[in-house]
């Protein structure tokens, strides 16, 4: 059961591995742990989206400074300092009564075209996701408050998230053995699809 340092150590791991698996499918992609600066850049970035796809990046300070946060950014070496996509998540501890599960809060593709990221954020993020819910013992995958309803379903039909509040889709979640299982099916699309 991790603490801090060890929500710290996992997602240092996890984002080395998942930079392991983006350059050997030879993807022009790698994560990182999200910065003041990155966030500075999510928040001006944010500007430029649809407003039914904004999402409130200024209210995220704070965030960066919590043990138990593993957020990060996608990048690209076209724009190296500018982050493409950006992802909060928070580990939630085990109790007696609940297993240790990873919430993803926040979840923004700032390049929604012309783009490796382009199709492919949720995906690739699902990736890095499940590499550090491996390392932490998560249970599990709650996606909190999907940015609209199609969104929602398109999660739920493509990756087999299930809606936990009776139909309002606010909380999605699927299993980490689900997840897991879903995902070896599409990791060699990895390498086929560039």
């Amino acid at each position: 059961m991790p603490n801090g340092t060890g929500v710290s150590k996992a997602a240092k791991i996890a984002l080395s591995s998942a930079n392991t698996l983006f350059m050997r499918g030879d993807l022009d992609l790698h994560v990182q742990t999200l910065n003041k600066i990155d966030l500075d850049w999510c928040i001006a970035l944010q500007r430029f989206q649809p407003d039914d796809r904004r999402l409130p990046w200024d209210q995220c300070g704070r965030t960066l400074y919590d043990p138990c946060v593993f957020a990060f950014s996608f990048k690209t070496t076209e724009h190296s300092r500018l982050p493409a996509a950006a992802c909060i998540c928070q580990f939630c501890e085990p109790t007696e009564a609940v297993p240790a599960l990873l919430n993803l809060e926040m979840l923004q593709n700032f390049r929604l075209q012309d783009s490796i990221l382009d199709g492919n954020t949720f995906r690739f993020t699902l990736y890095v996701v499940a590499i550090f819910m491996a390392i932490t013992e998560c249970r599990g995958l709650r996606l909190i408050a999907p940015v609209n309803n199609r969104v929602a379903t398109y999660y739920m039909r493509q990756y087999g998230f299930i809606d936990l509040t009776e139909g309002a889709r606010e909380i999605l979640y699927h299993d980490a053995a689900g997840l897991y299982s879903v995902l070896s099916g599409t990791s060699t699309r990895i390498e086929d699809d560039y």
